[in-house]
């Protein structure tokens, strides 16, 4: 079970990670300061009731022929995209032709165009009530979406919603970064990971198209 749940009550690495505190799901009232907040500096917030709603908005919201590029993230797994797009053809699925390509010269040129598809889709590893969030990887594959893509596209439970700017540090490093490690330790048989790179979007470009980064907020748990 890679759920913070099941990591949690199987790794005994985890036994001091904060799980009560930052797995609980938010308020109606935090959700709605939230979304204000974020509307606030330009971005498109949907909140959802279920994960089902989640998908079928995501799915709504991507027109035929767009390209898309679903960096990995615990939360698109649980609503059940992952396995979606890789049955959908009406798409330009990078990620899927990432994966398929041989040819280490090809592969990096695909990973090129992923970080500036149509539709680049995550999720964050925390949002504050006042509007900002931050992500992190190890790699880059994940966070090098978030600025060049032409949309992006966040699915963020209410339980990775914190009070201020300064919670969104704490939440990855007490939170997000100990379970990752616990996932990839079962995944990949590695010791753990690390936030070698992470991205804090404090408000949206004032030269940019408006909506462009779209939250979809989702009043269930998800992912880490």
């Amino acid at each position: 079970d890679l759920s913070a749940v099941g990591l949690y009550k199987s790794d005994e690495k985890l036994q001091n990670l904060k799980y009560e505190e930052y797995s609980k799901v938010a308020s109606d009232e935090s959700i709605s300061n939230t979304k204000a907040a974020l509307e606030s500096k330009t971005h498109k917030v949907t909140v959802v009731n279920t994960k089902e709603e989640a998908l079928q908005t995501i799915i709504s919201l991507i027109p035929e022929g767009a390209s898309i590029y679903n960096a990995g993230s615990t939360s698109l797994v649980e609503i059940g995209f992952t396995t979606h797009a890789k049955q959908e053809t009406k798409w330009n699925n990078l990620h899927a032709k990432l994966f398929a390509e041989q040819d280490p010269i090809k592969k990096a040129d695909i990973q090129s165009q992923s970080f500036s598809a149509d539709f680049f889709l995550s999720s964050v590893s925390a949002l504050a009530e006042t509007g900002e969030f931050i992500a992190a990887d190890l790699t880059g594959t994940r966070v090098g979406g978030f600025l060049p893509s032409q949309n992006l596209l966040l699915v963020v439970g209410s339980n990775k919603i914190v009070k201020t700017k300064d919670d969104l540090y704490k939440r990855l490093n007490e939170y997000v970064v100990p379970l990752e490690s616990a996932r990839v330790r079962i995944v990949y048989k590695v010791p753990g990971t690390a936030a070698n790179n992470v991205l804090v979007v404090s408000g949206g470009n004032p030269w940019g198209k408006p909506g462009r980064i779209h939250v979809i907020l989702v009043k269930e748990p998800l992912g880490f």
